[in-house]
């Protein structure tokens, strides 16, 4: 079967919840968004320097992917778009970072705050505390285009040899049947990022993403 990918567009106008922002933004602004929004990064910094505000675009802005804003010196980010998961894991790739949400569906603006960071901060480091303790793992594989990565898969259980891992392949993620492996000690996602932090509660064990493993692996390889 041939696949067709497509960009859909979000038709929605960005002007009333970007004045709704203003009063938090803070210095100089980089813009982000998400796919379904960038055609409209042009018009919000058209917006934001009628308002007097010098912004730059930065882009787009992946669950898995907030490199936009590492070498970005702007004071405040300004996220465009609907969910929290995005803003959370950008924040926590920059300590101290200013990031304002403007939400185009409510037409609400507000301020991430640090308690949300700390509890987003929380369920990661929790996650990657039960997978070393933990000898049976079940590694989480779509077969759905776009989101399916059985080779990363197959590679993390070659490199975690010590541990027991089951690759578990599925097309849509039905969490009560995860209660059919009692065995599994812990589950890593490899699917969209915002799983094992959105949907955690939902898991019958514990849940932490394949690139906060591979990340924590990385550092703890630097320490010894």
């Amino acid at each position: 079967m041939k696949i067709k990918y497509f960009i859909a567009k979000r038709r929605v106008d960005a002007s009333p919840v970007i004045k709704r922002a203003l009063p938090l933004l803070k210095g100089s602004v980089g813009i982000i968004t998400t796919i379904q929004y960038l055609h409209l990064l042009p018009e919000i910094k058209r917006i934001l320097g009628k308002n007097k505000i010098k912004s730059k675009i930065l882009g787009q802005i992946l669950g898995c992917n907030t490199k936009v804003v590492d070498n970005s010196k702007c004071d405040t980010i300004l996220y465009f778009g609907d969910g929290d998961f995005h803003p959370k894991a950008m924040a926590r790739r920059k300590e101290k970072l200013n990031v304002v949400i403007a939400n185009p569906e409510n037409n609400a603006a507000r301020k991430l705050n640090e308690e949300e960071i700390k509890t987003f901060e929380e369920r990661r480091y929790a996650g990657l505390a039960k997978f070393f303790s933990s000898k049976n793992i079940g590694i989480l594989v779509t077969l759905k285009p776009g989101q399916e990565h059985l080779d990363a898969a197959l590679k993390f259980k070659k490199k975690f040899y010590d541990k027991t891992c089951f690759v578990l392949l599925f097309d849509d993620l039905n969490f009560s049947s995860l209660e059919d492996f009692p065995f599994i000690e812990c589950f890593v996602n490899t699917m969209c990022p915002r799983i094992a932090y959105d949907d955690f509660s939902k898991f019958p064990k514990a849940v932490v993403d394949i690139h906060d493993v591979l990340e924590a692996e990385k550092e703890r390889k630097k320490r010894k």
